[in-house]
């Protein structure tokens, strides 16, 4: 593999881990003042007056092979909802294309549609999501949620509209809940023992460790997009962590775990 590539793909891997953590430091009410120092182990430190806080990323991911057989064996009609997820990315393709050409703000918008569409929907659906859009416009580092509502049109359950201040382009998504399965303690205990060997080491250059675990990530993975009940996240997880927190970057909603030392 070329030496430019391998540079490449660090320089997107530490892109991405700036845009991560500045939109989790913009959502945190009191995240601590200091210098943000890009490192590896972990991949953050911040250095206040008193002391250097690590931050460790990582994202949480489904197993989306396991899923989709899963949901497969439940659906009746295999082809059908495969023209369905085809509709909704045409939709939303159209509807990012249109939203780029009027040179509106940079947003995340992801929608969930109906199940009865046709391909004769497309054009009109990507203007009203446009149009829906544009209406709603939130200020920069906020959020616009909508669900099962009037003012949607019928065939759009839920909208949500992310004000992104920290992207240079705009994304349009429309992931299918058949194929999302639900957030559960497995997943939230697997992320973190991925991470978990690793604090020992961390803590030779910090006095604070936290976890920083991203789902629904901008732009948006499949593989990082849960349907959830919030129950599974107030639930206490043994952890040698200081502080764990899980990040909704589409909604930007943080969750801090309720933590058991180790």
């Amino acid at each position: 593999m070329p030496l430019n590539h391998l540079s490449n793909n660090a320089e997107d891997k530490n892109r991405t881990e700036y845009e991560q953590l500045n939109r989790f430091k913009l959502t945190l009410i009191n995240f601590p003042e200091g210098k943000i120092i890009k490192s590896e182990s972990p991949d953050f430190l911040v250095t206040t007056n008193d002391k250097i806080i690590g931050i460790e990323l990582t994202d949480l991911y489904w197993n989306s092979q396991q899923a989709q057989e899963e949901t497969i064996n439940r659906r009746q009609n295999i082809s059908s909802q495969q023209a369905q997820e085809t509709i909704c990315k045409k939709i939303t393709s159209e509807a990012q294309s249109l939203h780029l050409a009027q040179n509106l703000a940079n947003v995340l918008v992801t929608v969930r549609f109906s199940h009865n569409l046709s391909s004769k929907d497309i054009g009109c659906l990507s203007k009203q999501l446009v149009e829906l859009v544009s209406r709603n416009m939130p200020k920069p580092g906020d959020n616009y949620n909508e669900e099962n509502s009037d003012t949607l049109p019928e065939e759009i359950k839920r909208v949500t509209v992310s004000r992104l201040s920290d992207s240079k382009e705009s994304f349009f998504n429309a992931p299918l809940s058949e194929f999302l399965p639900e957030l559960e303690e497995n997943h939230i205990s697997s992320a973190l023992a991925r991470k978990e060997p690793k604090v020992e080491e961390y803590r030779k250059r910090c006095a604070e460790i936290w976890l920083l675990t991203n789902f629904d990530t901008v732009p948006s993975s499949l593989a990082t997009i849960f349907d959830f009940k919030e129950e599974v996240l107030q639930k206490t997880y043994p952890s040698k962590f200081d502080r764990v927190f899980l990040f909704d970057n589409a909604r930007k909603k943080i969750y801090e775990l309720d933590l058991i030392t180790t």
